[in-house]
């Protein structure tokens, strides 16, 4: 029973008790909450429209209500209305007696996707991440618990120059010992023939997503400062891991890895869960399909675009 259904009970049987002569329904027991705090979480006027009915004195009326009251309730009265303060305890109490259960619906056959997260494959989740991802299971909760069917779902933005700036940062300043060049294919070749010759989040201690996370600074702050050669590695490593070459792709891979392994750490931390998760590498690999179909088709037509230098992305 409601809190404010039990309130009711009691103070229609007060009133009965006390006031036995008084023709009374329990749907006459009209309970509002208060407008100012201090007044309380429930108030009744039953004392003033019972008093023109008995012809009685709405106030004393009203502390004889009070009096025969057994509801835990600290009461009092103002200007004839009764006013009830629940006590802490008794909150507790009722919360306590509240299941899992409580408030779910049945099955309704409507679906909803709600994505949350979606992060970037290059460094942790930043407090944007963390918003979208309590407002998203608080959302998907919220459905599921009122009968929806949710999915939920992420895209892992695993792909482009933003991926491509922490894998040359990484090639760059995770060596051991670092190498007099500072050419893309000359360093991945080292770093395919010994990979233990750099860093490693497990050698260094650290969570696998800072760790690619502070090669992704690096790497673009070694860019702000080499802007033109820089930006043409970049380019040639983006060129490179669309044409699939096996080892920038072995990079990527391991690259990748890490920073899954320290995401899904914080998602088991904050309750995070997905039903579905794409992946831009392998939808861009089917859209591009779909384009140059369309291309050859005469749907599209083709345009060349050209490295700006700049490496903004």
């Amino acid at each position: 029973m409601k809190i404010s259904d039990q309130l009711k009970q009691s103070i229609f049987e007060t009133v009965k008790t006390t006031y036995p002569e008084v023709e009374i329904k329990l749907e006459d027991i009209i309970l509002e909450h208060p407008t100012v705090e201090e007044f309380g979480d429930y108030s009744t006027n039953i004392a003033l429209r019972l008093a023109k009915q008995l012809k009685l004195n709405p106030q004393e009326m009203a502390e004889k209500i009070i009096a025969g009251q057994t509801f835990p309730a600290t009461a009092s009265v103002r200007a004839g209305f009764i006013n009830f303060t629940l006590p802490k305890e008794f909150l507790v109490s009722e919360m306590q007696k509240v299941d899992k259960d409580y408030g779910k619906r049945s099955k309704n056959n409507q679906k909803i996707v709600i994505e949350l997260v979606s992060p970037n494959i290059n460094k942790p989740l930043h407090i944007g991440h963390l918003r979208n991802a309590a407002l998203g299971m608080s959302l998907a909760n919220i459905y599921e618990a009122t009968g929806w069917e949710v999915v939920k779902d992420e895209i892992n933005n695993d792909r482009g120059l933003h991926i491509m700036k922490a894998a040359y940062g990484y090639l760059l300043f995770g060596q051991k010992e670092p190498q007099e060049t500072k050419d893309w294919k000359e360093l991945l070749a080292f770093w395919t023939s010994d990979k233990n010759k750099w860093q490693s989040p497990e050698a260094e201690k650290k969570k696998q997503d800072f760790f690619v996370g502070e090669y992704y600074v690096l790497g673009e702050k070694f860019l702000n400062e080499n802007e033109e050669f820089a930006g043409k590695q970049l380019a040639e490593m983006l060129q490179a891991w669309e044409a699939e070459e096996k080892t920038i792709w072995q990079l990527w891979q391991k690259m990748s890895d890490w920073v899954h392994s320290g995401i899904d750490v914080t998602y088991a931390r904050i309750g995070v869960k997905h039903d579905k998760k794409w992946y831009e590498h392998l939808l861009y690999k089917e859209g591009r399909t779909y384009i140059l179909e369309a291309v050859d088709k005469g749907g599209y037509f083709r345009a060349v675009a050209r490295w700006s230098g700049s490496g903004k992305s």
